[in-house]
């Protein structure tokens, strides 16, 4: 199972219990994609080079076939997987995510980062 996360997330932002439940009955792997928390390279500019990435990720990897759970931006990208490689993907989840151009989709970014800076201030008692 390959776990993708959400806008503005790295790896460790997957709650533990998520990742420990599924790992009980099979092999996980949480993917931060190229640019992301500590990875190299230059983040993607769209979400279809984000497929792209995660498709070489997986196949360097060795994989013929995979499950995902994606959530948020993630969604986005499975979709875009499960569209153009669809062989790849055995099973997909999409958790809280929307289909591309979908209402209010163009505004996940900016309410996003908008929500991270709030809940930092409040965090460190600014």
């Amino acid at each position: 199972m390959i776990l993708l996360n959400h806008l503005s997330a790295v790896l460790d932002n997957w709650d533990p219990r998520v990742v420990d439940g599924h790992a009980a009955r099979r092999p996980v792997i949480a993917f931060d994609n190229r640019g992301v928390g500590a990875s190299g390279g230059s983040t993607p500019d769209t979400i279809e080079a984000m497929a792209r990435d995660t498709v070489l990720f997986i196949r360097a990897l060795g994989h013929d076939r995979v499950d995902l759970l994606r959530l948020s931006m993630g969604g986005f990208i499975a979709q875009v997987i499960a569209a153009e490689e669809p062989d790849l993907v055995r099973k997909i989840v999409l958790a809280g995510t929307g289909p591309a151009k979908g209402p209010g989709i163009d505004k996940v970014t900016s309410l996003t980062v908008k929500d991270t800076v709030i809940l930092d201030t409040r965090d460190t008692g600014s």
